[in-house]
């Protein structure tokens, strides 16, 4: 279950975004998904799901907020930037 806008009671949902992650990451001289998520301290797995749901028309994987958090402090940014907030439907 997506979490939930406490103001408004609609649900949320944020899709990572792949071309940031992906330069950002460059920038550090880490290339292959595999070691992204190393760089991270995630499972692998976690980052290749992510990285899927990314597609048009495929339903948004949900990411923690530790996974979030992890995936922007190995980019040295925000998670506002390596995630964007999906309109409502």
């Amino acid at each position: 279950m997506p979490p939930t806008n406490l103001i408004d009671g609609s649900a949320e949902v944020y899709r990572l975004r792949v071309e940031v992650l992906d330069m950002l990451m460059n920038d550090k001289g880490i290339e292959s998904v595999a070691d992204q998520a190393r760089a991270a301290g995630i499972h692998r797995a976690t980052l290749f799901r992510l990285r899927s749901k990314t597609k048009p028309g495929a339903k948004p994987a949900c990411a923690s907020m530790r996974v979030a958090r992890r995936l922007a402090d190995a980019c040295s940014t925000t998670v506002e930037t390596l995630f964007e907030r999906l309109p409502v439907r």
